[in-house]
């Protein structure tokens, strides 16, 4: 029998809804509003993703790791509405924990773009790339980098010849 790749495993979508909507089965736990308020004032303050610095960034990367840990599975939607918010705020700490540890990993200041305070030049020698993440077999972050094809690109930064 050939197998149908168009084909629905509604089986396998029963188990994502009942995934999605466990925050709605909870009576209490933390609020999604709550739980972005906190997440805001961890990454707003001006040291720590306009003007980076590597203990500030740790900082910041220590208190979000430890809202997803304590938090975040306690995370309760009293209606449809608060539902959508509460699958939000998720997205949001996994993209700050990505952001502020491709943060770190980057060494260099981009001009306009990223500025820490700690490594004030560009680095085209070693820092012209991009910083990728996928996430691994255990559901974790796994980082790499890839070189900019800057020769391909409409909008091309300086050769590493260039550099500073």
């Amino acid at each position: 029998m050939v197998s149908n790749p168009h084909r629905i495993d509604l089986n396998a979508v029963r188990e994502k809804r009942v995934v999605f909507r466990k925050p709605a089965e909870k009576k209490s736990g933390h609020d999604p509003d709550d739980l972005v308020r906190e997440i805001q004032k961890i990454l707003f303050p001006v040291d720590v993703l306009i003007i980076m610095k590597e203990a500030k960034l740790r900082n910041a990367l220590e208190k979000m790791i430890k809202l997803k840990e304590e938090k975040l599975p306690g995370i309760v939607a009293r209606d449809t509405r608060t539902l959508i918010k509460a699958r939000e705020t998720e997205a949001m700490v996994l993209s700050a924990e990505m952001t502020l540890r491709a943060s770190l990993m980057r060494k260099e200041t981009r001009e306009n773009l990223f500025y820490r305070e700690d490594y004030p030049n560009p680095d085209n020698e070693n820092w012209l790339k991009w910083i990728l993440v996928e996430k691994g077999e255990k559901g974790d972050m796994i980082f790499s980098t890839e070189e900019v094809p800057f020769q391909k690109s409409k909008f091309r930064p300086y050769p590493p010849s260039a550099a500073l």
